[in-house]
């Protein structure tokens, strides 16, 4: 049987049941046979213990430098998030504003088209009638030519003088 499992609660009860017999412990290892094996003085280097906080202002320092720079960090991360908030917001509202301007365009465009076949109708119809009178005006000179037997050209360059005269005042 090993040492681990002998049962040291029957040797206790019964060194204590036996208290009139006090037996003092000696160790009996062989080396403390020796001679010094047992040091006279038991001087711990641990009974000139003092607490010493050495590096306390430094690390508070350093953990205050470390909290800034977390806290500048933090705040520029805030500031980029807010300004990619505010592009968005602001290319929305240009899109949404460009959007409307394009149809704004379109409907003067489609306005301007109906504008321009309106005014090339109207063209056209203008030539028509200017030709139709000049074969008129053509037919009556020389009709006034033979009948009053004047040559064409003179009564064409009275005339033009006379029309003009005529749009001169009408302008004044």
């Amino acid at each position: 049987m090993s040492y681990l499992h002998r049962d040291f609660e029957k040797t206790k009860v019964s060194s204590v049941a036996d208290s009139s017999v006090v037996e003092e412990y000696k160790p009996q290892h062989p080396v403390l046979d020796l001679p010094n094996a047992i040091p006279t003085s038991s001087q711990d280097h641990l009974d000139d213990f003092t607490e010493v906080n050495p590096f306390e202002r430094e690390e508070m320092e350093h953990s205050e430098i470390k909290f800034t720079s977390l806290l500048a960090k933090a705040k520029g991360k805030i500031k980029g998030k807010l300004a990619k908030r505010s592009k968005k917001k602001a290319a929305k509202l240009s899109a949404a504003q460009a959007e409307k301007l394009a149809k704004q365009i379109n409907k003067l465009a489609s306005g301007l088209n109906k504008l321009n076949k309106a005014v090339e109708k109207a063209s056209q119809k203008l030539e028509s009638k200017k030709s139709k009178l000049r074969e008129k005006a053509n037919k009556l000179i020389s009709a006034s030519a033979t009948k009053h037997k004047i040559e064409e050209d003179t009564l064409r360059s009275d005339m033009g003088k006379f029309l003009n005269a005529l749009g001169q005042e009408l302008l004044d």
